[in-house]
């Protein structure tokens, strides 16, 4: 409740509460305008905590951790702590909860000195989920979460062995392209409409999530000793 205030102090009513709802996973002084443009353009993800944020705050920290020099367990064991905790602070939805799980396994794997399969942990996850509630199967965040994920696991790699790459921005756009080709079926099904310029909206969007997401936290981490320097 504090860091969702402060949010509001610091980025004024709009734009606090979009960042309010990307980093803390509450929608409560959303306006339904900015829903549905979220929604119509394809970009909803990025309301919800996904892999996206889960990634840049907790595999962030155990790599930093990692180049400062701290052993695999002390570089792991503190980051798998704030990917969980930060999955309770924002109260773990169901694409939270996928994203947590594979990115604890993600630790886990190395400091165990194994290698991650991305789909072994998708469906880990998938099976933690539905043993606490099987009805999930057919809800919408769910189906949509998971089918994100697939896009990039199984695919991404078939399109990039029709149409092999070398740049990093065809890479991207072949991504972008896996994830709207299995998520639109269901968009269309639950939503009735078809974002069609979302492949090349999430491209631009995308990457500067890398910035916005701990640029976000960091000023909120300063708003509790100086709210002019946040």
């Amino acid at each position: 409740d504090r860091l969702g205030k402060q949010c509001l102090m610091i980025f004024g009513e709009t734009r606090g509460s979009i960042l309010k709802a990307m980093l803390l996973w509450d929608r409560t002084e959303l306006a339904e305008e900015t829903k549905d443009l979220y929604q119509k353009s394809g970009m909803s993800h990025l309301l919800a905590i996904s892999g996206l944020h889960i990634s840049i705050l907790g595999m962030s920290l155990y790599r930093f951790l990692r180049k400062l020099g701290a052993s695999y367990w002390l570089s792991g064991i503190p980051a798998m702590l704030v990917i969980f905790l930060y999955g309770v602070l924002t109260g773990m939805g169901t694409s939270t909860e996928r994203a947590v799980v594979m990115c604890l396994l993600a630790v886990l794997a190395d400091l165990l000195g194994r290698s991650y399969d991305m789909l072994t942990a998708l469906a880990a996850s998938a099976l933690l989920i539905l043993l606490q509630q099987p009805l999930q199967a057919r809800n919408a965040s769910f189906l949509l979460s998971f089918a994100a994920v697939l896009g990039i696991g199984l695919m991404y790699p078939a399109l990039s062995g029709l149409c092999p790459v070398r740049k990093k921005t065809g890479q991207a756009l072949l991504a972008s392209l896996s994830v709207q080709l299995l998520t639109f079926p269901l968009i269309q099904y639950f939503y009735y409409e078809i974002p069609v310029y979302a492949v090349l909206l999430n491209l631009c969007v995308i990457p500067l999530m890398g910035l916005l997401l701990p640029t976000g936290i960091l000023s909120l981490t300063v708003s509790f000793l100086s709210l002019r320097a946040s």
